[in-house]
């Protein structure tokens, strides 16, 4: 059947847009998986400081410019509390909160500046943070004050890390200003690490010697979210190293036990997962992140899986062949969600 002359023009139109909007969705799916997102600080692995008693450098950090990111609104705008404590707005229906990962996360950088320049305006900012902490921990919890209906999550929710990250600023905070409120809000969230989940901890037991730290503690269905886990295992780790505290090494070592079972559950083969459910590939951001996180965990422990997957992660990070399997994979997410 021959078209007549207004409706080619029609179906050219159709074609010429449906390309550009094609266009625009690989593009924007090729930056999001193969580039660190201009909104988040890269990050790098430092393994100037692992196993001494005192505290220096924290295990994956972006060199204090994730704080400057946050400072210039990543988050919220205007990105502080009235007192200093930086906030994220999560939009019209939950408006904006205190995350306490946000804010361990913001103290951890502002360590960092310090460690750079030694200048102590970055302990002032440091200490803002850990005094937050400090003043908003209750029963060993940094509780989350709003809802996460797709993860089933209630008001009060707590994660492993957030417990994981403020220890490793709260040791750093006690270690600089020899004030035991710090040491003390880090030992009361250990105690959150060994308890299972339906016992409103944090930890997910495989077994007794295989243990995963929630990040979204959900004891229907936990997700396995493996950045939050490792972050988990970087504070226990600080306060194995600060304390030598046996309990703190087991949890630890169950931790590790953990990632070595199910670190083949991440890879697919051309990339890496965020969590185990849903099949959900992790961004540029998170995959500079996990390898990183996989480059700390090899010299910590010497353990060669470590190893082998940060070197096969950096591979498929710099092979864009991978590529067409990536879209693949992410009309099917958006088919069957």
């Amino acid at each position: 059947m021959k078209l007549s002359a207004p409706k080619r023009v029609i179906l050219l139109i159709c074609l010429f847009l449906l390309l550009i909007i094609g266009g625009y969705f690989v593009n924007t799916a090729y930056v999001h998986y193969y580039h660190s997102s201009p909104h988040h600080a890269s990050y790098r692995a430092d393994l100037s400081d692992l196993f001494d008693d005192t505290l220096s450098h924290y295990y994956v950090h972006t060199d204090g410019t994730g704080a400057l990111a946050l400072e210039s609104g990543m988050y919220a705008n205007p990105p502080f509390n009235f007192d200093g404590v930086p906030v994220v707005d999560y939009g019209e229906d939950v408006g904006r909160q205190e995350n306490p990962v946000t804010i361990a996360q913001y103290g951890l950088d502002n360590w960092e500046l310090y460690l750079q320049t030694q200048d102590g305006k970055y302990i002032d900012v440091l200490l803002i943070q850990s005094d937050w902490l400090v003043d908003h921990q209750e029963n060993g919890k940094w509780a989350y004050n709003f809802e996460i209906h797709e993860r089933s999550l209630q008001k009060g929710w707590i994660s492993a890390m957030a417990q994981g990250q403020a220890i490793s600023l709260l040791l750093r905070a006690w270690q600089f200003t020899e004030d035991s409120s710090y040491f003390q809000s880090a030992q009361e969230s250990l105690s959150l690490f060994k308890l299972d989940l339906k016992e409103n901890g944090v930890s997910f037991y495989e077994s007794d010697s295989s243990i995963w730290f929630e990040e979204y503690p959900d004891p229907f269905n936990p997700t396995h979210v493996l950045n939050g886990h490792i972050w988990a295992l970087f504070g226990l780790w600080d306060y194995y190293r600060v304390t030598h505290d046996s309990v703190a090494r087991q949890l630890f070592d169950a931790g590790i036990q953990a990632v070595e079972d199910q670190i083949d559950c991440y890879d697919t083969g051309y990339w890496v997962l965020y969590e185990q459910k849903p099949l959900r590939l992790v961004s540029g951001s998170y995959m500079d992140l996990q390898i990183d996180q996989m480059v700390v965990l090899y010299a910590l422990t010497q353990h060669e899986v470590f190893d082998v997957y940060a070197k096969k992660w950096y591979g498929y990070f710099n092979n864009k062949k991978n590529f067409p399997k990536i879209v693949i994979q992410k009309i099917k997410s958006f088919l069957t969600h």
